[in-house]
């Protein structure tokens, strides 16, 4: 065989790869056509910068309103940290919001107290949570009776002060790999809970 047409096949099946590799991408990272991903920067009422993502399940409609889950990443990391867990449950009928909490990767160091205040009751920062709630209020495909909020390790504590302040707005805290419940004062809150060490 002569070199150019081995080199023909090389470019043929690196082509081919390419295709199938991205294929395989787009596929798995809308769960294959059921969940519409979205790129979001919202704005803090200090003006900063949050970025986000928003994963809508096809099935999430006005008609149909869909629960949510708002879920930080832990410690130092950004985001795509947390992308695993938002696929799978957009896939199974949870409309998900991800982000970078203040002062990590693509959002904005804090220039004021709006993200950074410690609460009274919780005695701990929310680190964009608020920002994010407030925009999942403006979404008529998601059930307002039927928010969760979550985080994997330093995220559950940042999720967890803001449940702590807002426990009547909130169905349902849940941890990954934290055991940080707030101020040890604080022992009353009125959502559901759950704990994954």
């Amino acid at each position: 065989m002569n070199k150019s047409k081995t080199f023909g096949y090389l470019v043929i099946a690196a082509v081919v790869l390419i295709v199938f590799s991205l294929t395989l991408i787009l596929g798995t990272d809308s769960g294959w056509g059921k969940v519409k991903v979205r790129n979001m920067i919202l704005t803090t009422q200090d003006g900063d910068r949050i970025s986000a993502l928003l994963y809508k399940p096809k099935t999430a409609t006005a008609e149909n309103p869909a629960p949510a889950l708002l879920f930080a990443h832990g410690g130092n990391d950004m985001l795509e940290q947390a992308g695993n867990y938002a696929l799978e449950l957009a896939r199974r009928g949870y409309v998900v919001i991800i982000w970078d909490t203040i002062g990590h990767h693509n959002s904005d160091l804090a220039s004021g107290k709006g993200e950074e205040a410690v609460g009274e009751k919780s005695q701990l920062t929310t680190r964009g949570e608020k920002t994010i709630f407030n925009t999942l209020q403006y979404y008529n495909f998601v059930d307002k009776e039927k928010i969760v909020l979550g985080g994997h390790s330093m995220g559950g504590v940042y999720s967890m002060g803001f449940s702590i302040e807002n426990s009547d707005k909130v169905f349902m805290q849940v941890n990954v790999g934290m055991n940080n419940y707030g101020a040890d004062t604080n022992q009353e809150h009125n959502f559901h809970f759950a704990n994954i060490l």
